[in-house]
């Protein structure tokens, strides 16, 4: 893991970036009795949500003039449930998207497997799933464990 370009005070406000190997080393990130997300989480709360065209709005942070408030516009933020969606970046080559953009790993591979995450943006109401490097830092969410 590490913060935003190695910056403690951005992991104070955004949390730590995790790359691949961390979400899924069995040591666990997730606290006991969560895991991190996998894509069958988000979908589901996509789908709760309406769909992807809009879900990426409702997730989104909506504080104002605070350090860790997502940059203008902030294209149909809601927060409507709490989620707190932070535009924390990611980390690869550097740092890129602070401000701008989340994204959050999931603990599921693709069928070539590749890494699955999810991409928030300032200017979009959607919310994208996508596959990037294992190597490359982004946040993650974990969801509590139902028995």
């Amino acid at each position: 893991w590490c913060y935003y370009k190695n910056n403690v005070d951005t992991g104070k406000l955004f949390g730590c970036l995790y790359n691949y190997y961390a979400v899924i080393d069995p040591r666990g990130i997730a606290p006991q009795g969560y895991h991190v997300a996998d894509t069958n989480d988000y979908h589901i709360l996509i789908e709760k949500l309406g769909d992807s065209d809009t879900a990426g709005g409702i997730l989104k942070d909506t504080t104002k003039n605070l350090a860790q408030s997502w940059q203008s516009p902030n294209t149909g933020a809601s927060n409507l449930i709490g989620f707190t969606a932070l535009p924390g970046g990611a980390r690869f080559t550097g740092g890129t998207g602070l401000g701008g953009e989340a994204y959050f790993w999931t603990s599921t591979l693709s069928p070539s497997l590749q890494a699955y995450l999810y991409k928030l943006r300032k200017d979009a109401r959607y919310i994208n799933r996508f596959y990037y490097d294992k190597p490359d830092g982004y946040s993650v969410r974990c969801v509590k464990n139902i028995n």
